[in-house]
């Protein structure tokens, strides 16, 4: 067992009790036992510890967004998005279009991607709780428009 003082819902101070005894009473009133394993950053409830949520990093955006772009690409039997691509310009008029495309496609993804890491980095927005919110928006604000298959 250990000693935690808590501000705000958020642990602040992890100190073990032994420690803690050295304190004044009015500086050990202000720490509640925590269990072994509880750090500084948990989150407390006023009944359970817990550990805080964690936002993905912008590797994992962006490795998500590779990761999207190439199950799409799947879907229409290209081995991923950098191989559909390759069809531009191809004599085939149905692989010509959907390597267009998907250019076309890759390109907004990314553009948006990363104006919108930016602006986590910046400060002036959020980031996405989670990839899958941020694929989400991703694909409302990148919408994927492949011609009907022949």
């Amino acid at each position: 067992m250990k000693k935690a003082r808590v501000i705000n819902g958020a642990v602040v101070k992890v100190i073990e009790p032994v420690r803690l005894a050295l304190f004044p009473p009015h500086i050990q009133a202000e720490f509640i036992d925590a269990p072994d394993g509880t750090e500084t950053g948990d989150l407390y409830d006023g009944t359970t510890f817990s550990k805080p949520l964690s936002v993905p990093t912008v590797a994992e955006f962006v490795a998500d967004a590779q990761k999207m772009m190439d199950e799409a690409a799947r879907q229409r039997g290209y081995d991923d998005i950098k191989s559909a691509v390759t069809y531009v310009g191809d004599p085939n008029p149905q692989f010509d279009a959907e390597g267009t495309e998907y250019r076309r496609w890759r390109s907004t993804v990314w553009t948006y991607c990363y104006a919108e890491l930016d602006k986590v980095k910046a400060g002036t927005r959020t980031p996405p709780a989670t990839l899958v919110d941020f694929r989400a928006e991703l694909m409302l604000n990148c919408p994927l428009n492949l011609p009907p298959q022949a």
